[in-house]
């Protein structure tokens, strides 16, 4: 049985978050990327992120090794976290309904990094980077086998 997404988790998923996406080679040893445009999947089964291809090398090595994948998101202004554990099903180039949620997600991060006090000018820069760096962008969709809150405090860690 998939993991439930409750309204608040999709709901942030839809805002500006920060989002990571974390990966392990056979060594263990630890890739991590920027994410954009998460979609959960109301009921719980799925989730997709996108990752720039060029800045997601490691990242997208690791996958095809292994299929594991973490994906962390947080809002800047609370530090509300979740991270999702699962299983890469897919790995494709962003389809246009992909790159539309990747555009909705930058533009709600810019906002939101607004909020603490980020400048948009250096909000944008963070990913204009990886624009200039590499236009390609990859979808990975997964399997969601665990969600737990990341939020500092003593729940921390737990598994929901």
């Amino acid at each position: 049985m998939p993991p439930t997404f409750t309204a608040e988790m999709l709901g942030l998923a839809d805002g500006g978050v920060v989002v990571l996406v974390g990966t392990r080679d056979a060594d263990l040893s630890p890739a991590i990327t920027r994410g954009w445009g998460l979609r959960l999947a109301p009921d719980g089964s799925e989730a997709r992120i996108c990752v720039a291809d060029a800045t997601s090398a490691d990242t997208l090595a690791n996958i095809a090794d292994n299929q594991q994948i973490a994906v962390t998101f947080s809002k800047p202004s609370t530090y509300r976290t979740f991270q999702l554990k699962g299983r890469v099903l897919e790995v494709t180039a962003a389809s246009p309904d992909a790159m539309a949620d990747v555009v909705r997600h930058r533009e709600a991060f810019v906002q939101e990094v607004g909020t603490v006090g980020l400048p948009r000018e250096l909000a944008e820069r963070v990913f204009s980077v990886e624009i200039e760096v590499s236009p390609a962008v990859k979808a990975l969709r997964f399997r969601v086998d665990a969600v737990f809150d990341q939020t500092p405090g003593p729940a921390a860690g737990g598994r929901l």
